[in-house]
């Protein structure tokens, strides 16, 4: 299964969503391969994004910021738009069996507190997702 977490503008939210997305299907045993992109995506994810995701247990070393175009975006089985602006902008592909638009608004100012909220919203949505209170017992 291949899944997707796409975003408008910057990439913290589709960069966050892969991440916890990576963590939270390896605690529940489950394989995917898990892309995040950005039509519009900055030059570098910004540091205190990294730093949280460190302090989530993440592993940051190979985290990066792409466009549709760096991801399998036409073999994606689950897109997950995390903007109501990319509904429109986000091809319909035949590959895609599901599309879900999550309203995740870019943490603005970039704070240490609006990532936070953010990641946890975030994670609360993956979550309901993979099913997680159900599989995880």
């Amino acid at each position: 299964m291949k899944i997707g977490f796409v975003c408008d503008k910057h990439s913290n939210r589709s960069v966050i969503a892969e991440g916890l997305a990576i963590k939270i299907l390896k605690e529940l045993g489950l394989k995917a391969e898990v892309y995040s992109a950005s039509l519009e995506p900055d030059k570098e994810i910004a540091e205190i994004t990294l730093e949280l995701l460190k302090e989530k247990g993440l592993n940051v070393a190979n985290v990066k910021n792409n466009t549709l175009e760096d991801i399998p975006y036409e073999e994606l089985d689950v897109l997950v738009m995390i903007c109501d602006k990319l509904d429109k902008t986000c091809p319909y592909t035949i590959s895609h069996k599901r599309r879900e638009t999550w309203l995740v608004e870019e943490p603005h100012p970039l704070t240490r507190e609006e990532l936070k909220r953010t990641i946890d919203k975030i994670e609360r949505f993956l979550k309901d997702l993979f099913r997680y209170d159900k599989l995880s017992k």
